[in-house]
């Protein structure tokens, strides 16, 4: 008895505090700037290979907003929007934010994400580019504990 009372008093508090990490979270800060992304293709899921594939894909980066998956599946067709050739890009901010408060209690949670790209083109123009994309996962930030990928997103040049 004294053991299970024991075992009761040591898991409680740590079942609260569990939920209320999830709780504060999301009451205070619910867009998670630059998280850490654990699990599942974490290194898949990162700004920078995102944008490395995206570059090494299509040949280069649009000068105009794109729908990614399109694009993808019109690289060897006529129909794909232009892209140019990249002589360098840079990650600038990136951020991530629950779709819904209940992702905790949801059996394949989503979260949206998107970042900022700096591009330098061969041509010498350069631009700023929004990644915008949902995947599965749970954010507690500073973390975002991924599950799974979603679909490939959007590019959306800034002004």
């Amino acid at each position: 008895m004294k053991i299970a009372k024991k075992v009761i008093l040591i898991i409680l508090p740590v079942l609260l505090l569990f939920i209320a990490f999830f709780v504060v979270q999301k009451i205070r800060n619910p867009v998670c700037e630059s998280p850490i992304i654990l699990f599942v293709r974490s290194k898949d899921n990162q700004p920078e290979a995102i944008t490395s594939r995206l570059v090494s894909e299509l040949g280069g980066l649009p000068k105009v907003d794109i729908d990614v998956y399109e694009a993808q599946n019109l690289v060897d067709a006529d129909g794909m929007p232009p892209v140019y050739s990249v002589n360098e890009w840079a990650i600038d901010t990136s951020s991530v934010i629950n779709s819904s408060f209940n992702t905790i209690f949801d059996d394949d949670p989503t979260y949206s994400y998107d970042f900022i790209i700096h591009v330098t083109y061969t041509d010498g123009d350069t631009a700023v580019l929004q990644y915008t994309s949902w995947s599965y996962g749970i954010v507690a930030c500073p973390v975002l504990i991924s599950m799974g990928s979603g679909p490939s997103g959007q590019l959306k040049v800034l002004p």
